[in-house]
């Protein structure tokens, strides 16, 4: 130690290894993409019911109270049949009765539409409320949740009126049900449209890899996370296996849309991931 100088700082203790979230090659251009595919303003289409770009044999329910109330005539604005389909049981208390469309591909679906029968007229049914379950595989559902975890969905006050709902956060799927509902006996009748686009982002199986002390296993979608101040879409991974102390496991999150939600922040991707 020369003349004049103090003691060397001592070292900082060593980190616990942290998770590795390597994206594989093929995420590169997707990335690129995020940005406008997922703008509220580019992704509203309309995806189908109303222009009929989606076909009848899409489009399917639980029951129908008649054949001119099936399911093919739940299109919005649509006069078909007698004027939109009605479920053949009550919706009230049960809420099984659903309208069931298949967008055939994964979509985005950030926007819905929902109307009543008009029927010309001569149709006074509507529902209150409904609730959407969603599913990209048609094995596996999942509720849509609000922000703060909430199911229900206002809907409509009259046979006529549109009434739109901005769905926050969107949610990615191939298949879309609606469950109408209601507080009371009543009979209730449907029109919908689904506004999004056409989801060109993440695979739904694993699209990244993770690694550890403990060894290597994949990222897989979970779904969109609950209200959360940093992130709207999260995926979870763990993985067991044998590292240099031994059996550990290794448990962690990623996220995207860090700090302002889809489309806005997508060079926010985070992870936090520590190993034993």
């Amino acid at each position: 130690m020369g003349p004049g100088r103090g003691p060397p700082a001592p070292r900082p203790p060593p980190l616990p290894p942290l998770l590795l979230l390597t994206l594989g090659l093929w995420a590169a251009p997707a990335l690129a993409d995020m940005d406008g595919h997922f703008d509220p303003a580019k992704c509203r289409y309309a995806l189908g019911m109303q222009d009929r770009t989606i076909p009848d044999s899409d489009i399917s329910a639980s029951s129908s109270w008649s054949d001119s109330t099936a399911a093919r005539h739940s299109r919005l604005e649509s006069s078909d049949g007698d004027g939109a389909w009605c479920p053949a049981e009550p919706v009230f208390p049960a809420e099984a009765e659903y309208l069931q469309v298949d967008l055939r591909r994964l979509h985005l679906v950030a926007l819905v539409g929902t109307q009543g029968r008009h029927a010309g007229g001569l149709g006074k049914e509507f529902s209150p409320g409904y609730r959407l379950r969603y599913s990209r595989d048609g094995h596996r559902w999942m509720s849509w949740k609000d922000r703060w975890g909430q199911e229900v969905i206002s809907g409509n006050e009259d046979p006529g009126g549109v009434v739109l709902k901005d769905l926050g956060p969107p949610l990615v799927a191939r298949l879309v049900r609606f469950y109408p509902r209601a507080d009371r006996l009543m009979s209730v009748c449907l029109r919908v449209e689904l506004y999004g686009c056409l989801w060109k982002g993440f695979s739904t199986g694993a699209w990244a890899t993770v690694s550890c002390g403990c060894g290597r296993a994949t990222t897989t979608w979970a779904g969109p996370t609950p209200a959360s101040p940093t992130a709207t879409w999260r995926w979870s991974s763990s993985l067991t296996g044998s590292g240099p102390s031994g059996p550990c496991r290794c448990q962690g999150w990623s996220q995207i849309g860090a700090g302002g939600g889809a489309g806005r922040s997508w060079a926010g991707l985070g992870q936090g991931v520590r190993c034993p």
